[in-house]
């Protein structure tokens, strides 16, 4: 039988409940990753290094013959300059639950590359789900799994 305190104290209970599943830890990326070519179904040789720490996130992105560059964000949607070796691209770092999302914008208008990342219960594998604009003002999507180094 249920009773006026069972209640109450389940109505007192629910919101701190709440609380401290809203408060837990945001995954931390910090370490060497190498791109899983075949779970990712690339033959790129991708890897990423990144350091979080708080709200600061570095990271040195490495594809080979041109395909490198170092940028910082702050994981709070502040937009951040990162250069390359032709242009200045506008990115910006936020949390989306518990995935990390870097959206990349220009140099020129309408271009983009969004990766939204996320991070197994281990810490061992990160998957990027990757969107981007083509030279031809189509997109396309590519899922890229990463093993921590």
């Amino acid at each position: 039988m249920i009773t006026t305190r069972s209640l109450l104290t389940a109505f007192l209970l629910a919101p701190l409940c709440a609380l401290t599943a809203m408060a837990q830890a945001k995954p931390n990326f910090t370490g060497k990753w190498n791109l899983n070519q075949q779970k990712s179904k690339s033959s790129d040789s991708i890897t990423i290094e990144f350091n979080q720490k708080d709200n600061n996130l570095t990271e040195a992105f490495n594809a080979g013959q041109g395909g490198e560059f170092e940028a910082k964000y702050t994981i709070d949607g502040k937009e951040s300059e990162i250069p390359t070796s032709d242009a200045t691209i506008k990115a910006t770092a936020k949390w989306d639950s518990d995935a990390l999302v870097i959206d990349f914008r220009g140099p020129e208008e309408g271009r983009y590359f969004v990766r939204k990342l996320t991070l197994s219960a281990d810490g061992k594998t990160m998957t990027i789900n990757l969107k981007h604009s083509l030279p031809n003002g189509g997109m396309a999507e590519k899922i890229w799994v990463f093993e921590k180094q």
